[in-house]
């Protein structure tokens, strides 16, 4: 693998830095923020630098890039920059944890996949997904592009979710239950029917709340 490079300087930067350079020893060079939205020079001990021009400080042929930005406008900007980057060129690799299992499931580019979650096999998991510590994706699982599914969250089998869609600490997804796009999963719902209008989900069973 080339030096990484992180889009992002929050939280979820400074956790992929740790998994990448700690857990990983992967070389990373820095980090890069719109300069509109830079507050810091420095995040993790390493330069913090312009998104704008990356393709001429850090070009495709030498450095690797991973968005690590986190689901609070609905995962759409991570997305975005996903697909901006692979226009440019970049190979945006999969970041999984060596304390993670990984049963044959096929990751796409910019996943993370943290401590203690299990991936299933013939699982799929779209571009710019995101899993945390200890969630659990189930056989034949599809989850779609840039999504967040949270820390602790259990999937059934032959779940089908959409794009960008958001699954909250410890929730629950019954076996074969159809999720589709833009859709929020509160913490701890329990889904047991189909979600088929996007929108805020929260209870046991989960309802639209918003």
């Amino acid at each position: 693998m080339k030096h990484l490079l992180i889009i992002g300087a929050g939280d979820l930067a400074e956790t992929v830095f740790d998994l990448a350079n700690r857990e990983l020893g992967v070389g990373v060079a820095g980090f890069a923020v719109h300069a509109a939205h830079r507050s810091r020079s420095l995040v993790c001990g390493l330069p913090v630098v312009d998104l704008e021009g990356i393709e001429e400080s850090h070009p495709p042929s030498a450095y690797d890039l991973f968005v690590a930005i986190g689901y609070k406008d609905g995962n759409r900007t991570r997305q975005r920059l996903v697909r901006w980057a692979e226009g440019l060129g970049y190979n945006l690799p999969a970041l999984v944890s060596p304390d993670a299992t990984i049963q044959a499931g096929d990751l796409a580019s910019n996943v993370c996949v943290a401590a203690g979650a299990i991936v299933q096999p013939y699982a799929q998991i779209g571009t710019a997904t995101l899993i945390r510590a200890g969630a659990i994706i189930s056989h034949h699982g599809r989850i779609g592009e840039a999504c967040y599914i949270g820390p602790g969250s259990l999937m059934g089998g032959r779940v089908d979710i959409g794009e960008r869609v958001f699954i909250g600490l410890g929730s629950r997804i019954r076996d074969g239950i159809k999720i589709t796009d833009d859709v929020m999963i509160a913490m701890s719902a329990s889904v047991t029917k189909d979600i088929v209008n996007s929108g805020k989900y929260a209870g046991s069973p989960a309802r639209k709340t918003a």
